[in-house]
């Protein structure tokens, strides 16, 4: 509980301060568009992979085996489209018709306000189920560790993220989501070693063989592609689609792309989110 405690002073400390760096709406909403590529790169990674790779993956994996992992295997192909096929194009038009949000973008692009409202309806769709899985592996989380109800897990959750998102804006997100990209590789590493040492006795890189020796006699099916059925390959598809377009399709995400100091951030953006994604797919 002390952990957990010192974690959200830590969260509330960057909102207050990220506060006082702001001084005009272009700080809030986009932190003056400044950032450069390890805060872009850890902003953009954390935020996609949170709840998805350390809560969602895990639990699927233990239902469907390997299966589970085609979104993580899809992961360094959506960094590479979201920073080379279109994060550089959005980041110009971003700059060109000075504006903060794709909505916005739309309707500078194309002169129509129609455009902008049709994609503001179609992201806050797509939103809602990202936010769902968000919220719901923060109240998992914090219901497991702390010993409290999910519901009770979750309006701590939603109001530490509210209070330190009101105080300093897009400033405080990205300061805080490196923060916890920091502690999400580093418990990553930890989990890892442990996980191995507690399967086998020992730590050892010859663990993939052992392991899927290991699945074979349980249940051979979590060695398949498509988990004999439980995943067919529509739903495989569909985790692709989404996994290779969320640089563009989530608002969460573009905004990475659209903070970044310049263009040339994208690059090195991209291998930093690729190691960190190598990291946490473990």
């Amino acid at each position: 509980m002390g952990i957990v405690g010192f974690y959200f002073l830590v969260m509330f400390a960057i909102g207050i301060v990220a506060s006082r760096k702001i001084a005009s709406s272009g700080d809030y909403y986009l932190g003056g568009k400044s950032f450069g590529p390890w805060f872009t790169a850890f902003k953009f990674a954390s935020t996609w992979e949170s709840g998805t790779k350390l809560v969602g993956t895990p639990g699927m994996a233990w239902n469907v085996g390997w299966a589970a992992f085609v979104q993580g295997m899809a992961t360094p192909l959506c960094y590479f489209f979201s920073f080379r096929v279109f994060g550089q194009r959005l980041k110009r038009a971003c700059d060109k018709f000075n504006v903060i949000t794709v909505p916005q973008l739309l309707e500078k692009r194309y002169s129509s306000k129609t455009v902008r409202v049709l994609g503001a309806i179609t992201i806050l769709v797509g939103l809602g189920g990202s936010l769902v899985a968000q919220y719901k592996a923060t109240g998992e989380i914090f219901s497991s560790v702390l010993g409290m109800t999910y519901v009770q897990g979750l309006f701590i959750g939603v109001l530490v993220v509210g209070i330190y998102s009101i105080l300093g804006g897009y400033l405080a997100s990205v300061w805080t989501d490196f923060v916890q990209g920091i502690v999400m590789a580093i418990g990553s590493i930890i989990i890892f070693v442990a996980a191995i040492r507690a399967s086998f006795g020992t730590f050892t890189l010859n663990f993939i063989p052992r392991m899927n020796e290991a699945l074979a006699q349980a249940n051979p099916s979590m060695l398949e592609i498509t988990a004999g059925g439980k995943m067919p390959w529509t739903q495989i598809v569909v985790i692709l689609t989404i996994t290779l377009l969320v640089g563009i399709a989530l608002p969460q995400q573009s905004v990475a792309i659209f903070s970044m100091r310049d263009v040339r951030v994208a690059r090195s953006a991209l291998i930093i989110c690729v190691m960190f994604s190598a990291i946490l797919a473990w």
